[in-house]
């Protein structure tokens, strides 16, 4: 009898045990999340990409309604990321419970406001070189995310594409942001990449949306053949006018971005920014439930999606390979 009693006692008290440990991963009812939005780009900018609404979706799905038991606090640099680390600086004093951080400026910055609060990180190319984690692996610190960038041999592989589209192309320009850690560390590889890929390479820098009047001028100036386009939040701020002024002076180019296509651009190459800001939500709903950054590894992007557009091809004289159109994961018609 005894010994039945203490086995029963035993089962009851692993029950238990096994409850509580499942009450502490799971929401409480009434339980409002805080989440911090933090971007170096501007609220249209993320409206026009529609950057945010795969996060949200995937939250909904996950349980998380706004106005119920999710609140959500944005902060927008505007295309000025010198204010960032006074907005993160607001998010912190908001006790949020996590900020998700669109782009390395924004991670660098939630970064530095904190170093208990929990940063999710989105649209961001090399998390290493970046200065944002040492290891992908094992982040450490309160950063974590979901990255973009498959590094140089991607840009390569832009060039490759690019001159498949038009095998005349023998001068390349490469747009990038110098102040994009990210970009800093393709670039020092990208003459041998160009020597490689048989083109003479031309590099044209932004820093600041106004710095485009000037990056416009010298695009005209130098008459480049084609030109490979970074992603990065300050070079997509200007994203329409970018396609459209290339357009004009009948360059094709290939973006680092597929909404630059949708607005117009002639083809891209690159993780769909759905399904990264999608896996970013995945991490938040964990993290909300218990689990620490530090043990959260630092995804990278396995697929790349190559998207073409037709009407910007038609528009620049060109015929599009059926070979290349057949490998295309999307065509714009």
């Amino acid at each position: 009898m005894r010994r039945r009693a203490a086995l029963a006692t035993g089962i009851a008290m692993g029950l238990l045990a096994c409850q509580m440990v499942f009450a502490a991963g799971v929401r409480q009812p009434g339980r409002v999340a805080r989440i911090g939005i933090l971007a170096a780009g501007s609220r249209q900018l993320m409206a026009q990409f529609s950057i945010l609404e795969p996060f949200f979706g995937r939250l909904a799905q996950l349980g998380y309604v706004e106005g119920r038991n999710l609140a959500v606090e944005y902060r927008f640099a505007d295309g000025q990321p010198e204010r960032l680390p006074a907005l993160a600086a607001e998010l912190i004093r908001l006790k949020v419970d996590v900020i998700l951080a669109l782009g390395p400026a924004a991670a660098r910055a939630a970064g530095q406001a904190s170093s208990t609060v929990p940063v999710v990180f989105t649209l961001v190319g090399d998390a290493v070189a970046e200065g944002l984690v040492d290891n992908l692996a094992r982040p450490r610190g309160n950063l974590t995310g979901v990255s973009i960038s498959g590094g140089v041999e991607i840009v390569g592989k832009r060039i490759q594409l690019l001159k498949e589209a038009m095998p005349s192309i023998g001068r390349i320009a490469v747009l990038w942001n110098p102040g994009n850690p990210s970009h800093a560390a393709i670039m020092r590889e990208m003459p041998a990449v160009a020597k490689a890929s048989g083109v003479e390479l031309r590099t044209l820098e932004v820093r600041r949306p106004e710095d485009f009047d000037a990056l416009f001028a010298s695009i005209a100036r130098d008459r480049v053949d084609g030109a490979v386009v970074l992603e990065d939040v300050i070079i997509a701020l200007r994203a329409k006018e970018l396609t459209e002024f290339l357009a004009a002076n009948r360059i094709p180019a290939i973006y680092g971005a597929t909404e630059f296509v949708k607005v117009g651009g002639l083809m891209s190459y690159q993780t769909s920014f759905a399904s990264v800001n999608a896996q970013a939500a995945i991490y938040v709903d964990r993290i909300l439930k218990g689990v620490k950054a530090s043990d959260l590894p630092v995804e990278e992007p396995t697929k790349f999606d190559l998207v073409i557009n037709l009407r910007a091809a038609k528009a620049l004289g060109l015929t599009i390979p059926q070979s290349l159109l057949l490998r295309a994961d999307e065509v714009i018609q």
